[in-house]
């Protein structure tokens, strides 16, 4: 019996195939892990004290309170709106407009509806650096103290919000 040979014209073919591969098993690897572990380096630590454009963190010691990174160009933003004005029923919620223009950001708020207890600015990012942001929408929550108890990169869902949220604000 006779085995078929790869010729040298499908090479680069099963080359690329193979390159496809292993970067989607990366990509794979990489985001379907459990989320809670991959972030859980923000967890428990002080959060940045460094101002953004509307937003000083001391300000807001003393409180609990959700810091959400969100833009208007970013459609998972758009998704979980709702339930970050859930959310803004049970804590203050501080809403970060990410690399947006002021009168994009307005007119998300305004078709949408503003919740946010304040609207800051964070234009080109610097802020979202000390954060350790990794994309939008991206949520933390901070206590009383000044500490990091929650972090999510991705949309809140109402699942989420109960299973992890609600168990910070009712002890």
């Amino acid at each position: 019996m006779m085995r078929p040979r790869l010729s040298l014209a499908q090479l680069p073919l099963v080359i690329l195939l193979l390159l496809a591969l292993g970067l989607g098993y990366a990509l794979l690897r990489t985001y379907s892990s459990d989320k809670a572990a991959r972030f859980a380096s923000h967890v428990g630590k002080p959060a940045p004290a460094a101002m953004i454009d509307g937003y000083d963190p001391a300000t807001w010691r003393g409180k609990l309170h959700a810091v959400n990174f969100f833009a208007s160009w970013c459609l998972p933003c758009r998704a979980e709106h709702e339930v970050m004005a859930q959310l803004a029923t049970v804590m203050p919620v501080i809403g970060i407009a990410y690399r947006d223009q002021p009168d994009a950001t307005q007119q998300f708020l305004t078709s949408l509806g503003n919740h946010y207890a304040l609207v800051a600015h964070d234009p080109v990012g610097r802020g979202a650096l000390e954060w350790g942001l990794t994309g939008v929408p991206e949520t933390f929550v901070v206590d009383a103290a000044g500490v990091i108890r929650f972090h999510l990169s991705g949309p809140l869902t109402p699942e989420i919000m109960a299973r992890e949220l609600m168990p910070l604000v009712q002890p």
